[in-house]
């Protein structure tokens, strides 16, 4: 089989157009919908701060036993794009389409384990800057120290796990 002809169907249909389209309505919806969640996670939003790219096109086709149980297509095309928030990976957005150009279905998927271990990190390194800041006594300080610097080490091991 030639893929490139698979290729030029989904240029041609632009699905990828589509997909990053479909991704931005997903977004504003899930702030909308969840909004507590989001400002959670995002802190201070910046749209800007947001990069999607394309990863991958997936071909779908289930095998004919399972294909009974389906009530959506059995034969479909992924597009896969990558988020990435202030240069970090944090999930991608998955949009399914049948062979007919339409979209039935799509994903946002967050992979925010490892996004919550850097910010963890970064406000363990702020809060150190800031206690320095502060006029303590220095025997606090070098205790205090030692802690975060204990706290922001554990974190490192876990982010390599």
């Amino acid at each position: 089989m030639n893929t490139n002809e698979i290729r030029k169907w989904i240029d041609m249909n632009h699905l990828l157009d589509q997909a990053i389209q479909g991704f931005w309505i997903c977004m504003d919806n899930y702030i909308e919908e969840e909004l507590s969640e989001f400002e959670e996670l995002f802190g201070e939003y910046n749209k800007e701060d947001i990069q999607i790219s394309f990863e991958n096109y997936a071909l779908r086709i289930f095998a004919p036993d399972v294909m009974e149980n389906l009530t959506e297509s059995r034969e479909y095309l992924e597009v896969y794009l990558r988020i990435e928030y202030s240069k970090r990976r944090i999930g991608y957005y998955k949009m399914l389409f049948d062979f007919n150009r339409d979209s039935f279905d799509d994903f946002l998927v967050w992979d925010w384990k490892e996004w919550a271990i850097y910010q963890r990190l970064e406000l363990l390194k702020e809060l150190k800057t800031e206690l320095h800041a502060v006029k303590t006594k220095e025997i606090e300080m070098e205790s205090l120290n030692e802690v975060l610097d204990t706290m922001i080490e554990r974190i490192r091991e876990n982010m390599k796990k």
